[in-house]
């Protein structure tokens, strides 16, 4: 997908400004680490991945349980406001992830389509839960990226728990979960040759 198909399709689903400001800073962190993890020798589709950068959050307000986009930190004019109610009234009861993956299935981008939906939170529980390195770096760079802030790790979590962890199922699917991440981090930092610190 080129540079001008991926504007077209933010532009399309009129991608809140303070979330594409966030998928810019993900899709920076995930040029270092796979262009790092590239020089190692491994095969990375560059453009794969920073098309499932920029688009990883292409319907992320599927997922807002409060909805009040006028609390937004950016103003968004009255076509905003309309598109967003179609998008979350069609693909009610689905995680963004599962509606980018129908959304670009639908335009035949499936490979695109696979990496965006396995950036899922609780995807890293499953007992493959990444078939590439693009998956894996698309998964960590999104866990890095708070707002449009990189951050490290623990801070992020601690910042998404504060948001979604609201009853005792959730609390105990993320202690499942951080620890995976922290894994994820590891092998991802290690193979990029770089440390967690240095990611800006």
């Amino acid at each position: 997908m080129t540079t001008e198909q991926i504007r077209k399709l933010i532009d399309e689903f009129h991608v809140p400004k303070h979330i594409r400001r966030h998928c810019e800073k993900v899709a920076q962190v995930c040029k270092l680490l796979g262009s790092k993890i590239a020089q190692k020798g491994e095969n990375i589709n560059m453009e794969l991945l920073l098309a499932g950068a920029w688009l990883h959050d292409l319907v992320r307000i599927c997922d807002f349980t409060v909805w009040h986009p006028e609390n937004f930190p950016d103003k968004h004019d009255l076509q905003h406001h309309e598109k967003w109610e179609q998008i979350r009234s069609k693909y009610s009861g689905k995680s963004h992830e599962e509606a980018a993956y129908e959304i670009l299935s639908e335009m035949g981008e499936r490979d695109l389509a696979h990496l965006i939906k396995s950036h899922k939170f609780a995807n890293i529980l499953n007992a493959h839960p990444f078939k590439n390195w693009e998956e894996k770096i698309l998964y960590y760079a999104d866990k890095r990226v708070e707002n449009d802030k990189i951050v490290y790790l623990q801070k992020r979590l601690e910042g998404g728990a504060k948001r979604n962890a609201d009853t005792e199922e959730k609390k105990a699917l993320t202690a499942k979960i951080w620890p995976k991440i922290f894994e994820l981090e590891k092998e991802v930092c290690e193979k990029a040759g770089v440390e967690p610190g240095n990611i800006v």
